[in-house]
């Protein structure tokens, strides 16, 4: 399949684990994964005595159907974000094609 995105860029994912049926948590997975980053600065408005402040949010897009949650982190140049919203991206068969998520 061609790929509409170019995925040069690598990101690693550290998935949270899950608690089993005695109540013991799992260890957390670390994934390298390729991806397009979309790096997007925002002003936001914050109550605070400077006003507003200046964010940065990432737009990461992997090829597939991938497996993350919100809540698992990402690092992204070596800080680590917390996943906001993830939505995958389908093609007219309904195929999942990409994954795309804010961080």
């Amino acid at each position: 399949m061609l790929a509409f995105l170019p995925y040069n860029e690598t990101v690693v994912i550290y998935k949270q684990g899950e608690v089993d049926n005695w109540g013991i948590k799992a260890p957390s997975q670390r994934l390298t994964l390729p991806c397009y980053i979309r790096e997007v600065r925002d002003s936001e408005r914050v109550e605070s005595i400077n006003g507003s402040v200046q964010t940065l949010t990432y737009t990461v897009v992997f090829e597939g159907n991938v497996d993350v949650r919100i809540g698992d982190y990402i690092e992204v140049d070596g800080e680590k974000y917390r996943i906001k919203n993830r939505r995958p991206i389908k093609d007219l068969d309904r195929n999942i094609i990409s994954t795309k998520v804010a961080i």
